[in-house]
């Protein structure tokens, strides 16, 4: 019988401190984005990993964020 997670229960199943890749433009899931910022305290020194954003993560543009940033497309902001 296959199980079936959560966004929150599945989020929380990537070991802390990992790099998180998240896809570019259209391919960012965004109930994935939306599980890792619900649930940021859980992902100290955990980095994010992508390309291009389509728009802001609502994580990125906190200071105090837990996760660290890691873009590999450098140009303006959304």
């Amino acid at each position: 019988m296959p199980k079936t997670l959560t966004i929150d229960e599945a989020v929380k199943k990537i070991p802390i401190g990992r790099r998180i890749y998240l896809g570019s433009g259209a391919a960012i899931p965004m109930a994935l984005v939306d599980g890792l910022a619900r649930n940021a305290d859980y992902f100290k020194e955990s980095e994010i990993a992508h390309l291009i954003l389509m728009e802001p993560l609502p994580f990125s543009s906190e200071p105090e964020s837990v996760f660290r940033s890691n873009s590999f497309f450098i140009s303006a902001s959304i």
